[in-house]
């Protein structure tokens, strides 16, 4: 009898699983019973009861089968997702580690209000009902700062099933996912480090609907995303946001805040009814991200720290308590014999590579050597299994230790970079496994965010196989924003003997367009002279000339202007010497090299080349062929850089007139000449002209590419700047910060054209009197381009003097002028004392001098670069009579007014002859004369 009532609780079980099933047994038992009775009662009677018996037990049979459907579809949803960021076989019994129990699954610290509101933005995105854009919600942010833990604390919220995706799984995921047949969320943490995105992003465009709703989270990487988006077919990218929606900020403040978060998550860490021990954390400038705070107070909570912590060592003492545990941990395991150092490679190891198989795990650790010599493939297989039972595994990978990201990448580049066998052993291990490989080094990388030993690691790891690594290095940053280049390049100058003149090509031809401007910019230059320098590289080759003359235009693209145009001056006596003079590559050489010279402000030179090159097209092309006319253009931009605006227009005019009538009013050379021509215009004052003409433009361009296309957008900001010059401050920066929404959401935040729009509204906001909000904006964009294209890079260069000029504004003399000094020193070092720029940032702290009442040092800077614009540009350029314009005002505040009024009247001829009387530099001096301050 007791064993019979073991059967019946099973069975009582089984049937309370689901209601479904338990009416299917009931249909099938009432189908049973009427065919029972169908025997007593009469015919008719019976064939009813058979009617209803059949029915019945069909009925049964489907509800039956549907539950099974079910139980399948959660199956299969369970197999391929985790219901948080980890080892699906791990369990929070088994977090006797400092490091697991900081994983973002573990919640052990309660969630930050502070991010609150972007928990609620995303709970209401999943369950909205037409939710935008599309179904997929892109979250970003700093190494750190919770990105994982806020999706843990959605997923707590939702009353939807919200599943992480298991790495290698993603098809079988969305598929999954749709075949449950309702609201779903799905997780892809980390998707920046995973192969296998692209794979989601056209399974879930091509299967599921919108009740799939996919997030995908990554650190901040816009090349990566941008990348991903243009690598997704035409069905896919309209239903992909152009950025992300969330960009998770760093909620760790000032000293008090830290101090505030720590002791909140101390007490989380101390177990039940413990006293919290008397720790205090010593504040860092700047402020930790998260999980360090939270690594400090874990550490405080389950180690004796003494009084105070600091989150700058929390990492390092993590790991020492972490090899405590190791030592212990293997001598339950047997292991005992095997050093510290041994069980440090074996983790660095198999974190860093992974293995996909048992067998796999055995080869990787086999790579890790004792002071006794090899280890054997017995103990590696040893070691494999104790780290599996150490801690949670990264699926798909057999053996690939999960750590939290920003605590394991700080101990990991420390160590590889301090130990050259850990470095050897990554390289041995990795020698036959691109993709393995990569994930060394992108891991490396990445690092670089919070760590300062990263450089070094990865130059430790470069060196041991410089060609195959820098290969792998090189695929890492192709499309994403990780700062590998100057290792790079600087491995490619130590180890030129390694590569050939072909693998050099190589190399450089699998570098993506715009990582060769940007993220991989100095490795690019280092290919392409390596190349040209090569030994067995034939100097009198055409090919070797065309490298050399992307070389110079990478060195142009970077402000090296002397070094740009020495390459282009040996590629053109190559092929004046190889291909004739008058041959169209030398004509378009020497018209490169015209260019760069026009760039370093030699202009006399500049016109001269380029007036060669256009006698020689003429002559040889005929006057009206594209290039004879882009040369004309060229000819006539350097005509206006020389302050010879009617020249300079009658050029302009010419090729315009050309085009109209062989190219039509639509073509795109024709619209480019006319925004030359309205440029023009707005420089000489003439704004009504030139007001109507982008406007013109505009209206054109939006017709024929649409309100969004980059060129489109280019016309309207040269509009705006019209508003500007005309005192429609207001305007302008209304519609530059239209442009910079638009910007970012066609090309990204960090595109060149975007951080141009954002410089130009930062001078709107300051020309209208809201001086801080330019100061945020250009600091903002300061930061992106340092990052971006360096300190020296002449775009970094002229926001850094729109810096100082905002910083002026606001009364902050002694700051602004300690910009203009660092910009200056910057410029006369790369460019040169006597190029434009220099002598634009002399002019500055010229005027910043004068703002401080230093009327003796300003008058002297003026008057030394007076005398050298007047000898570069003769007495009548612009920027003589600007230098003229403030010495005069010098003069004046020196109380020298008869000086000052000869200086004037001189000046109101010069401005006079060059722009005309009613130009508004024109009559501001006139303005001065009338108002003379010695009769006031």
């Amino acid at each position: 009898m007791e064993g019979a009532g073991v059967t019946q609780g099973r069975w009582a079980s089984r049937l309370r699983l689901n209601g479904a099933g338990v009416a299917g047994v009931g249909l099938l038992l009432t189908a049973a019973v009427t065919a029972a009775l169908a025997n007593f009662v009469s015919w008719y009677v019976a064939a009813g009861l058979g009617v209803i018996s059949g029915g019945a037990g069909l009925y049964g049979g489907l509800l039956w089968q549907r539950r099974t459907d079910q139980r399948l579809r959660a199956q299969a949803w369970a197999a391929v997702t985790t219901a948080a960021p980890e080892s699906p076989r791990w369990s929070s019994a088994d977090d006797d580690s400092l490091l697991t129990v900081l994983l973002p699954g573990r919640r052990a610290v309660p969630f930050s209000v502070l991010h609150d509101r972007f928990a609620r933005q995303l709970v209401q995105w999943a369950m909205a009902d037409s939710p935008s854009p599309a179904s997929v919600f892109y979250l970003n942010g700093a190494p750190g700062v919770g990105k994982s833990r806020l999706l843990v604390e959605v997923a707590q919220r939702l009353t939807l099933p919200c599943g992480w995706v298991i790495p290698g799984q993603g098809r079988a995921a969305v598929a999954a996912a749709a075949a449950l047949r309702r609201r779903v969320v799905l997780v892809v943490d980390d998707a920046d480090t995973r192969d296998d995105l692209d794979a989601i992003l056209t399974t879930w465009a091509e299967t599921a609907g919108d009740e799939v709703r996919l997030v995908v989270i990554s650190r901040v990487n816009d090349a990566w995303w941008t990348a991903v988006r243009g690598g997704q077919p035409a069905r896919v990218l309209p239903r992909l946001p152009y950025r992300a929606q969330v960009t998770l900020p760093t909620i760790v403040g000032d000293a008090k805040s830290q101090q505030q978060f720590f002791a909140r998550a101390l007490r989380s860490f101390v177990a039940e009814e413990a006293p919290v021990p008397p720790v205090v954390l010593a504040p860092a400038d700047p402020p930790p991200s998260v999980v360090l705070l939270h690594a400090a107070a874990a550490l405080a909570a389950r180690t004796d720290v003494g009084a105070r912590v600091d989150t700058a060592t929390a990492a390092a003492g993590l790991f020492a308590a972490e090899r405590e545990r190791w030592q212990s941990s293997a001598r339950q395991a047997d292991l005992q014999h095997l050093p510290g150092i041994v069980l440090e490679q074996a983790l660095l190891l198999a974190a860093l590579v992974g293995a996909a198989d048992a067998e796999a795990a055995r080869r990787l650790l086999a790579h890790v050597h004792s002071p006794a010599g090899a280890i054997g493939p017995e103990r590696a297989g040893r070691l494999a299994d104790w780290l599996r039972g150490l801690y949670p595994q990264q699926v798909p990978d057999w053996l690939s230790p999960r750590l939290p990201a920003v605590l394991w990448e700080r101990y990991a580049v420390g160590a590889v970079a301090h130990d050259p066998p850990l470095a050897a052993a990554l390289a041995a291990a990795t020698s036959d496994d691109t993709v393995r490989t990569e994930r060394v080094l992108a891991t490396l990388a990445r690092a670089a965010a919070h760590s300062p030993d990263a450089g070094a690691a990865l130059t430790a790891v470069l060196d041991r196989d410089p060609p195959r690594m820098t290969a792998a290095a090189i695929r890492v940053a192709a499309f994403a924003e990780l700062p590998v280049d100057e290792a790079i390049a600087s491995g490619l100058e130590r180890h030129a003997d390694r590569f050939g003149h072909t693998e050099l090509r190589r190399l450089y031809d699998a570098i993506p367009s715009d990582a060769r401007t940007g993220r991989l910019a100095r490795t690019g230059v280092t290919l392409l002279r390596r190349y040209v320098t090569h030994p067995d590289v034939n100097q009198d080759d055409l090919d070797t000339q065309a490298v050399r003359e992307a070389l110079g235009a990478a060195l142009r693209e970077q402000g090296r202007y002397a070094a740009a145009a020495t390459q282009l001056r040996e590629a053109l006596d190559a092929r004046s010497r190889l291909q004739g003079a008058d041959h169209p590559d030398t004509l378009a050489t020497r018209n490169r090299l015209a260019v760069v010279l026009d760039l370093q402000a030699g202009r006399g030179a500049a016109e001269a080349e380029f007036r060669e090159v256009l006698t020689a097209r003429t002559r040889l092309l005929g006057a009206e062929h594209r290039d004879t006319l882009t040369t004309r253009q060229s000819l006539a931009v350097v005509l206006d850089g020389q302050g010879r605006y009617a020249e300079a227009e009658a050029e302009f005019r010419a090729v315009l007139a050309v085009q109209l009538r062989l190219l039509g009013t639509a073509h795109p050379d024709t619209l480019t000449s006319r925004n030359n021509v309205a440029v023009l215009l707005r420089e000489q004052g003439r704004l009504d002209e030139a007001e109507v003409e982008f406007r013109a433009l505009a209206a054109i361009r939006t017709r024929l590419y649409g309100a969004e296309d980059p060129d489109t957008l280019t016309v309207r900001g040269n509009l705006a700047v019209v508003w500007e010059k005309q005192g429609r401050y207001d305007a302008a920066a209304a519609e530059f910060q239209e442009l910079v929404r638009l910007s970012t959401r066609v090309l990204g935040a960090d595109h060149p054209q975007t951080e141009s729009m954002r410089n130009s509204l930062a001078s709107s906001l300051g020309l209208s009197g809201r001086h801080d909000e330019a100061e945020t904006q250009l600091r903002a964009v300061l930061t992106t381009l340092t990052g971006s294209l360096g300190a020296a890079h002449p775009h970094t260069l002229n926001v850094r003097g729109n810096l100082a000029v905002m910083v002026d504004a606001q009364g902050r003399h002694e700051e602004a002028e300690a910009e203009f000094r660092a910009v200056l020193a910057i410029r006369s070092r790369t460019l040169g004392d006597e190029h434009r720029d220099t002598l634009s940032t002399r002019n500055s702290l010229g005027v910043v001098l004068v703002a401080q009442g230093r009327l003796d040092e300003a008058e002297a800077e003026l008057r030394d670069l007076l005398a050298v614009r007047t000898r570069l540009l003769g007495p009548e350029h612009p920027d003589v009579l600007n230098a003229r314009t403030n010495l005069a005002t010098v003069l004046s505040q020196q109380g020298r007014h008869a000086e000052a009024e000869a200086e004037f009247r001189d000046l109101l001829a010069g401005w006079t002859r060059l722009l005309g009387p009613e130009h508004p530099k024109t009559l501001a001096v006139l303005s001065y004369l009338r108002a003379r301050p010695d009769r006031s």
